[in-house]
């Protein structure tokens, strides 16, 4: 309906800036309203006045003149429109526009109505030609030319990308005081990507920053399409379709693509539906493309933890039961503002409160951001009750005592709950029992029969479930699976390295009839009456060693400690990996000792040792292992005519006094200190040692001193052996006694340094069966290529642990500790125990 306005009177919009006053005329002016048509008056170029009639309406709106402006560029679909002078009052918003017929027209085929995005449908009044024209005015298209020419002017670089053309809240710029520019009307988008594109510069441009604009619709941007660039970032704008989103961006070419804070990433579709712009980004916010699924977290992407669910703290656990049925996401927020407790000890301490009887407990998703560890969890009412009405919501921190053999829970942290943050949506939300199911699937090596568990919470596909078995219901769920899974098939299981504390409810792995190996070792095991229940199955080898029952004073003697195992398990054969005789004690060719220390020195040393006496090149590094009073000697005594002559380097060294027919000549034969003997190694020849054929026995050791024995067999690699048509092989056999030569070394002057003091090495003939299976096997020192990922990375966890008690003089089970409180960050577990010491927090009877 078209009125007279009835309003005589004049007013000036001042636009300042040197822009000349609009002169508002509303005389012979009509209004219109709620109406489809402005009949025969043509709105010209001339400037026209639009009022929005809200009445209050959006009083409690966060931002009404965004909500206003978006369901009016909603309503005219892409037109120009760019709103001047815009004022915001009590029951009507105001704002002049001119150059706009076409998205006049638009509203007023709506009857001049426009819907918010709240479903609010608000009235428009219309005034046409209110004013005209003149070339003072400010011309809206004009200024946004000259915006965009001097961004040109002045590309940015971020995060080492040069070139960036920054349009970051373009509206908000100072030369658009009295317009609305809004990159969400799909022609201003236009207008300013044909500004970048008609540039002289516009080759200068390396990427572009769209971020926070409110951005739905990137048709534009094919402007820039059929080029490759490094950085697309749309962050903080309103992009929803991905087939809008794919379509529109189907020739733009960069390295990354930023998509953060926009409605899609919330989808149940995303990531799956970013597939069809593989081909265009390499990353998407910072992950490589087709691992986006491996990345993505709801807690990220989907959920807002400020305000999703229904709070639950300590002041209305009441309402925690309208929640028992449901079956949403449920996150749990720790407050931690200084990250006292890493990710890991977090969980250990977390799992102390949950009840072992309830059904199993799968927190996924954990981050910490602003000073709050989250994560999520669902299908566990029982155990969030347990949590809220016994737990109180605290969590308990052992603090370790010192002189005490039991713990202090005193120190509590409180947390609280959001209950029902997000639906659970099966295309891209973890299913924790699902994903457990398939990495037990990977772990299975069918061809040896042996289902490797070891350091399971790492296993590829676990990433965003923590899955501990220090929980005895989720090592037998975990077991119950396997045991379906792998019936008659699995023989060997190994368990280490998984902090389990004891293992109960195995009935399920009788159905493993062949099942004959289990390794336990380096977990939390602290009696035997903890795995018990394993004594059903007819076990040959289990392996216990790295569990603090074998540091208990009551096994210190390798007889004790074999016989409490074999009372538990009588049907064993091996034992630590040590063969053991019919009366069960261990055969000769390999020591048993329960201190694992014993092994680490063994293992550690002898293969730095070796592996540096292949090579002249590289047995001068070996003079750091002897002192100056060191003693050396050697024994070939081969009469052998295919060994002779290839055994003489060895025969002239030989302390043999039985072959000297100048009994004064057996002093030569002993080599005294660090640098006769190195001399003695550069005149032998270059080795190559089968490392699969070492057996080795430690024969003494007290933590001050050690006899180690080894014997195996080597390929001579000289440059004569290397000449020969078949390899030549030498069995050898060598003694070391070693010796602390230092105290008190590392920062917790708690290390020591060993030293050999005598060593005997003898040259043999090999023996048929160590010729037969010479260098069959791949090293020991070298992983399969299957499994290099994890088997590299619980090698360098051995490493750093090893180097951990070198440096503090801890025995391995604290060394472990300290490291797995920092996720094995070695600065950070130094200053961890260099504080921890500090406060005498560290028991006398952690230092080895």
């Amino acid at each position: 309906m078209a009125r007279n306005t009835g309003r005589p009177q004049k007013r000036i919009v001042e636009i300042g800036d040197g822009f000349a006053p609009i002169e508002v005329d509303y005389s012979g002016t009509k209004k219109y309203a709620k109406c489809n048509s402005y009949g025969k008056e043509v709105p010209g170029v001339n400037w026209h006045e639009f009022r929005v009639i809200h009445r209050n309406q959006l009083k409690y709106a966060a931002n009404p003149k965004k909500l206003i402006l978006d369901g009016l560029f909603n309503a005219i679909d892409s037109e120009e429109l760019y709103p001047v002078a815009y004022q915001s009052c009590p029951n009507a918003d105001t704002f002049l526009a001119r150059n706009c017929k076409t998205a006049l027209d638009k509203l007023f085929a709506k009857g001049l109505y426009i819907t918010l995005s709240t479903s609010a449908r608000l009235e428009l009044n219309v005034i046409l030609n209110v004013s005209k024209t003149n070339t003072g005015h400010i011309n809206p298209p004009l200024e946004i030319g000259r915006v965009v020419y001097s961004l040109m002017d002045c590309l940015e670089q971020q995060d080492g990308v040069t070139g960036l053309l920054n349009l970051t809240n373009f509206g908000s710029h100072c030369r658009f005081k009295q317009i609305v520019v809004s990159l969400a009307n799909v022609n201003t988008l236009r207008q300013v990507c044909q500004n970048v594109h008609n540039d002289d510069r516009f080759c200068m441009v390396n990427g572009f920053i769209f971020a926070n604009n409110g951005i739905s619709n990137l048709l534009p941007l094919k402007l820039f399409g059929d080029k490759d660039y490094s950085l697309l970032d749309l962050s903080d704008n309103q992009i929803k379709s991905h087939q809008r989103l794919c379509s529109d961006l189907e020739r733009f070419r960069a390295k990354e693509l930023r998509l953060a804070n926009n409605p899609i990433i919330k989808r149940a579709s995303y990531p799956n539906c970013m597939k069809p712009l593989a081909k265009n980004f390499k990353l998407i916010d910072g992950v490589a493309i087709d691992k986006l699924n491996e990345t993505y977290t709801p807690l990220n992407y989907e959920i807002d933890l400020d305000c999703d669910g229904f709070r639950i703290d300590c002041s209305n656990k009441w309402e925690l039961v309208t929640f028992q049925d449901s079956r949403d996401w449920h996150a749990c927020k720790i407050p931690d503002p200084g990250q006292a407790l890493t990710k890991d000890t977090l969980f250990d301490c977390f799992f102390i409160s949950v009840n072992q009887s309830l059904s199993e407990f799968y927190p996924c998703y954990y981050k910490f951001e602003n000073g709050e560890h989250s994560f999520i969890v669902r299908n566990c009412y029982d155990q969030i009750f347990h949590l809220v009405q016994v737990c109180n919501l605290e969590l308990k921190i052992p603090q370790l005592m010192t002189g005490e053999e039991e713990v202090n829970l005193e120190r509590t942290l409180p947390y609280y709950l959001r209950m029902n943050v997000s639906q659970f949506k099966p295309s891209s939300h973890v299913d924790p029992n699902d994903r457990i199911g398939k990495c037990l699937d990977a772990c299975f090596i069918v061809q040896d029969h042996v289902l490797k568990l070891d350091m399971f919470r790492s296993t590829p596909g676990l990433e965003n479930i923590v899955v501990n078995l220090s929980s005895p219901p989720i090592v037998s769920r975990i077991l119950t699976i396997a045991s379906r899974k792998f019936m008659g098939h699995c023989t060997e299981l190994n368990l280490s390295k998984n902090k389990i504390m004891r293992l109960e409810g195995l009935r399920s792995l009788r159905l493993m009839i062949h099942l004959k190996s289990v390794d336990l070792s380096h977990n939390w095991i602290h009696d035997l009456e903890d795995i018990r229940p394993l004594e059903s199955l007819p076990l040959k080898s289990l392996t216990l060693h790295g569990n603090p029952l074998c540091q208990k004073k009551k096994y210190r003697l390798p007889s004790k400690y074999v016989a409490a195992v074999r009372e538990v398990f009588p049907g064993l054969t091996i034992l630590d990996h040590v063969e053991l005789s019919g009366n069960g004690m261990p055969i000769t060719q390999k020591n048993f000792l329960c201190n694992v220390g014993a092994y680490e020195l063994c293992e550690v040393f002898l293969t730095k040792f070796l592996t540096k006496y292949e090579s002249p090149a590289t047995r001068e590094n070996l003079l750091g292992y002897y002192t100056d009073e060191s003693l050396f000697t050697l024994t070939c005594d081969i009469k052998h005519k295919d060994y002779h002559k290839r055994t003489r380097p060895y025969a002239i060294h030989s302390s043999n006094i039985k072959r000297l027919a100048d009994l004064s000549r057996a002093i030569l034969a002993y080599h005294v200190g660090g640098d006769e003997i190195i001399s003695l190694f550069m005149q032998l020849p270059s080795v190559r040692h089968d490392f699969v054929s070492l057996e080795t026995d430690v024969m003494h050791w007290d933590g001050k001193s050690a006899i180690i024995y080894v014997n195996g067999l080597f390929e001579d690699v000289s440059p004569t052996a290397q000449n020969a048509q078949v390899p030549f092989y030498l069995a050898f056999s060598r003694q070391f006694v070693l010796k602390v030569d230092a105290t008190g070394l590392g920062i917790g002057k708690n290390a020591c340094r060993w030293k050999i003091t005598n060593e005997h090495l003898s040259i043999l003939i090999p023996s048929p069966t160590q010729l037969k299976n010479a260098f069959k096997l791949p090293s020991a020192l070298a992983d399969p290529p299957q499994t290099v990922g994890i088997q590299e990375r619980i090698q360098i966890e051995l490493q750093k642990s090893l180097l951990f008690a070198e440096i503090t003089g801890l025995r391995q089970p604290w060394c472990t500790k300290f490291l797995e409180m920092e996720s094995y960050d070695m600065k950070n577990a130094l200053k961890r125990f260099l504080d921890e010491h500090a406060k005498n927090k560290v028991p006398l009877d952690a230092h080895a």
